[in-house]
């Protein structure tokens, strides 16, 4: 039941479809980004995933394992986009290796957290700054 529950949050992300994603979070969200940094609260991360749109146009997870224990739910995959849709530049593109950490209580996601190396993601902001 969990998994369902990660999965279509995960496509609505793909959708970047952010009332959509903020139909699954907890009112108490926390979001823990790739360089560990929390975000609290279902409004701020509204707020958050309609920024990183802006920078990552085409973001979107490609799931290839999940894994659930109980309210557990851990997703294994890619993440990928383009930065500011720069598509003319090819460097501007990136895939990584992820995964995702999802607490999701009472059918909604309290805690979601991401793990991935962040560092080529950072070089390319920088390189077009």
């Amino acid at each position: 039941m969990n998994t369902k529950t990660v999965l279509a949050f995960i496509d609505s992300i793909n959708a970047h479809d952010v009332p959509g994603i903020l139909g699954y979070l907890a009112d108490d969200h926390v979001f823990i980004d790739a360089q560990d940094t929390e975000h609290k609260g279902k409004q701020r991360m509204g707020e958050n995933w309609s920024e990183y749109f802006v920078l990552f146009p085409d973001y979107t997870i490609e799931v290839e394992d999940v894994l659930e224990r109980d309210e557990l739910v851990a997703v294994f995959g890619y993440a990928s986009a383009t930065y500011k849709g720069l598509t003319e530049n090819r460097t501007n593109f990136w895939r990584l290796p992820a995964a995702w950490k999802s607490i999701v209580e009472g059918g909604k996601i309290k805690l979601w957290q991401v793990y991935a190396d962040y560092a080529l993601i950072l070089d390319i902001i920088e390189k077009n700054k």
